[in-house]
C-alpha cells in the first residue's frame, strides 16, 4: 500500500514539474508569429536547460526507497516548487525586455501555475495531517496546472524557445528511475 501511494504521489509530481517551465511537449517547433531578439531568446534557452538540469538533481536526490505522499511534498515538490519561482522570474524579467507578445505571455502563465503549485503543496500538507480528500483535491490543482502548462508549451514554441520545449515529464521520470 505504501508503495501505490508513493508511486501515486510520484505521478502527482510529474504534473507540477511539466508545468515548471510549461516546457514539455516534443521537439517540433512552430513558425513563430513575432520573432524575439535572437540574444533574448538564448538567455531563455539557457534558463530552460539549467531548469531541466535542476530538476534532474531534485530528482535524484529526492528519493531513498518509497517514500509517501508527505515524503513526495517535502523532498520534492516544495523544492521543486522554489526552483520554479525562481525560474519564473528569470523568464519574467526576459520577456518584459524582448518586446515578443508571445514570450510576454509564456512568461506570465507561470503566474497560475505557481499559485497552483502553492496550492498543491497545502493539499500535500492536508494529506499528510490525515485529511484524506485532501488527495482528490491535489489531483484537481495537478489537472489544473498541467492544462495551464499545455497552453504555455504552445505559447513557447511560438516565441521560438526551443530548449523550452522538451518534456520535463519524461525528464522526471528518466531521473527517477535511473
Amino acid at each position: 500500500m505504501k508503495r501505490l501511494r508513493a508511486g501515486l504521489a510520484a505521478l502527482a509530481l510529474l504534473a507540477l514539474v511539466a508545468s515548471i517551465a510549461g516546457c514539455g511537449g516534443d521537439s517540433e517547433t512552430e513558425a513563430t508569429s513575432a520573432k524575439a531578439d535572437p540574444a533574448i531568446v538564448a538567455k531563455a534557452d539557457a534558463n530552460c536547460r539549467q531548469l531541466r538540469r535542476e530538476v534532474v538533481k531534485l530528482a535524484r536526490d529526492a528519493f531513498s526507497g518509497a517514500p509517501d505522499p508527505g515524503v513526495v511534498t517535502a523532498r520534492l515538490v516544495r523544492p521543486t516548487l522554489v526552483v520554479l519561482e525562481s525560474f519564473a522570474r528569470r523568464q519574467q524579467r526576459l520577456a518584459r525586455s524582448s518586446g515578443n507578445p508571445e514570450l510576454q505571455l509564456y512568461a506570465q502563465l507561470f503566474e497560475p501555475i505557481i499559485v497552483l503549485a502553492h496550492q498543491r503543496v497545502q493539499a500535500g500538507r492536508q494529506y499528510t495531517a490525515g485529511v484524506t480528500e485532501a488527495s482528490t483535491v491535489a489531483r484537481g490543482y495537478e489537472n489544473l496546472m498541467s492544462t495551464v502548462a499545455e497552453e504555455q508549451r504552445e505559447t513557447a514554441r511560438r516565441a521560438g524557445l526551443e530548449a523550452c520545449s522538451i518534456d520535463f515529464i519524461r525528464v522526471l521520470t528518466h531521473s527517477l528511475s535511473s
